[in-house]
């Protein structure tokens, strides 16, 4: 009987012994594989900040986050709302000219990520090198054409002025805006221009184009805006 308890003590301390080996090296395993993540973050849609204006900016991570924090070292820009999530809204003062915004944020595993991006001034305006212009619709001779002016890459709307030749009218609403539409003298065809006025310091680029017919046209066209 004393060997057969001699032996149950014997097994009962080598299985608790090995129980607590095994449980060393699997929390040293999720140590091991904490410090081994490689923990990646960013604010992602960056984008410049507009005097007067407002931004989004959003905070992504390679692990599950919570615990958003965010904060702004310039005071002409401030936080309005969004903070303690992954999204935060910037509104921009006037007189903004830069500036620095941070986000840190938390995860399982103690795992946790810092980003601080530069918020540049946005420029006023981007003029325009050239106007191209593209022939939206019409055919025939006599049928109401519709043109369209791309600034490329000019960031100011500004103001459209257009005229075409050979008798073609423009219509006089769309004077002023990207699109216009003009009617087709039924005797002949016509070129089309544009003077496209930025606000940059007044720059000013042009666009001229011939109208495009169709070969198939028999009977004219049709009349009127």
């Amino acid at each position: 009987m004393k060997i057969i308890k001699l032996l149950l003590a014997a097994c009962i301390i080598v299985f608790a012994s090995c129980s607590k080996e095994e449980s060393f090296e699997t929390d040293e395993a999720l140590q091991k594989a904490t410090q081994n993540k490689k923990v990646d973050c960013e604010i992602v849609k960056v984008s410049c900040g507009k005097p007067g204006g407002t931004a989004t900016y959003t905070y992504q991570t390679n692990f599950v986050a919570n615990n958003f924090m965010w904060t702004e070292n310039n005071p002409h820009m401030n936080i309005t709302t969004g903070n303690g999530t992954n999204t935060v809204t910037v509104q921009f003062d006037t007189d903004f000219e830069g500036g620095i915004l941070n986000v840190s944020a938390s995860g399982n595993n103690g795992y946790n990520c810092a980003e601080p991006i530069w918020i540049p001034k946005c420029s006023e305006c981007t003029p325009p090198n050239y106007v191209m212009i593209e022939q939206k619709a019409g055919a025939c001779k006599g049928d109401v054409f519709i043109f369209y002016a791309d600034p490329n890459g000019s960031t100011d709307e500004g103001t459209y002025q257009w005229s075409a030749s050979h008798g073609a009218i423009v219509n006089p609403d769309d004077q002023g805006t990207r699109q216009v539409r003009i009617q087709s003298p039924l005797s002949s065809g016509f070129s089309i221009s544009v003077t496209h006025v930025n606000s940059c310091n007044n720059t000013s680029a042009n666009g001229l184009t011939l109208a495009e017919f169709s070969a198939s046209c028999d009977d004219g066209g049709g009349w009127g805006f």
